[in-house]
């Protein structure tokens, strides 16, 4: 079993809240106990529960473990069922921050049922996306705003610098580290929607 996260202080918004409670909405919808998702995630069904409670947020190896389990893109733990407002403003962005704010995902399209989403990520110094390369079974493309950060794509290495960009075939394993010293900001373009 691995761990999920340190406790946190009390959360700042009410998306922040939602997440464990999307998680066990999910969960239920798909008749799983938390014994049952802990055997799929390999998680503690402790950790799943303190999850679900708001009581420890999810690294993002745990996140991406659990919407795997569940075969639903991680946001749509955040998604109400009906998106019909197509603008996406700045101060209403669905948000997911991991402990210590050491990374955060925005959602910059209002729902994921169409052909492609569209991520921010902002990504603190020393930080990476995963402790571990991932694959997806989705095409992606990152450009890169702001800072400098090192993508590493199916053992190769490359760093990438603000207006670069980068194309990640479907299944390669990936994830982005931020060496710099101030805070990357990445765009990122998944088609179809990611399942992480």
């Amino acid at each position: 079993m691995t761990g999920v996260g340190a406790p946190v202080a009390p959360r700042e918004s009410e998306q922040e809240v939602a997440l464990g409670s999307g998680i066990r909405a999910e969960r239920l919808r798909q008749n799983l106990t938390l014994a049952q998702l802990a055997e799929r995630t390999g998680l503690s069904a402790s950790a799943h529960s303190q999850i679900e409670r708001g009581i420890t947020d999810p690294s993002i190896g745990s996140l991406r473990r659990i919407a795997a389990a569940l075969q639903v893109p991680f946001f749509q733990f955040l998604l109400e069922r009906e998106s019909p407002n197509p603008v996406v403003r700045k101060s209403e962005r669905r948000t997911i921050s991991f402990p210590n704010r050491t990374m955060q995902y925005q959602l910059l399209t209002p729902n994921l049922r169409g052909p492609f989403e569209v991520l921010a990520m902002d990504l603190a110094p020393g930080a990476a996306s995963g402790e571990d390369a991932l694959g997806h079974d989705s095409e992606e493309c990152m450009l890169i705003l702001r800072g400098r950060v090192e993508v590493e794509v199916a053992g190769a290495s490359y760093v990438l610098n603000a207006g670069d960009s980068i194309s990640i075939q479907r299944n390669a394993p990936h994830r982005v580290v931020n060496h710099a010293g101030r805070t990357a900001e990445i765009l990122m373009v998944i088609s179809p929607a990611d399942t992480f």
